[in-house]
């Protein structure tokens, strides 16, 4: 597992219990490019700043945890991925937006990690790096294994929905969203 926690956090920061979200990356906070290595090509969502700007105004903390299978099966390497990384974490502190940390898992499926979603091994790694309330928290994800993750972890979540018929046979046990500004709308509702 890859992890980047935002150095410009206090320990009492650290200490101090509060919410999460935990928010996939690709197609839910940029555009999802399959095996994306060039960080020109990243692109933000729709309403991504607008919702992540909410959610940080609120006092939550915002965590992103990515299955990132490109670095296991060779299809760019973990510089390649870290150059993506800091590049997105640059743009976002652009709109003024924080992540408290970020969680990775650089393996191919068949490597069976417990860090690949829908296992559970990045949300309990940021819970022991950090005093998350996880009967508060959330997973906002586009992906099948997103909403399998939140079940896993027993923690709610939202499907965001693309444009198209619903591609998440578990979306009608979780909320649906079109963006990010949305979710943020419904979590801290």
């Amino acid at each position: 597992m890859l992890s980047f926690i935002n150095s410009s956090l206090s320990l009492d920061s650290i200490r101090t219990p509060r919410p999460c979200v935990f928010l996939d990356r690709d197609g839910v906070v940029i555009v999802n490019k399959p095996y994306l290595s060039d960080p020109e090509q990243i692109v933000f969502t729709s309403k991504a700043f607008e919702g992540l700007r909410l959610l940080q105004q609120s006092g939550v903390r915002l965590i992103l945890i990515s299955n990132q299978s490109g670095i296991g099966r060779g299809y760019f390497t973990e510089e390649e991925f870290k150059a993506v990384h800091y590049r997105l974490i640059a743009l976002l502190e652009e709109q003024q937006i924080y992540f408290d940390a970020c969680y990775y898992c650089p393996h191919a499926p068949e490597e069976h990690c417990d860090c690949r979603k829908p296992s559970i091994g990045m949300l309990k790694q940021a819970c022991e790096d950090f005093a998350v309330i996880q009967e508060c928290s959330w997973m906002i994800g586009d992906s099948e294994c997103d909403i399998k993750l939140a079940q896993n972890f027993s923690i709610r979540s939202i499907f965001l929905k693309k444009s198209g018929p619903c591609e998440c046979s578990e979306a009608d046990k979780t909320a649906v969203c079109s963006n990010l500004l949305e979710c943020a709308k419904l979590i801290i509702s």
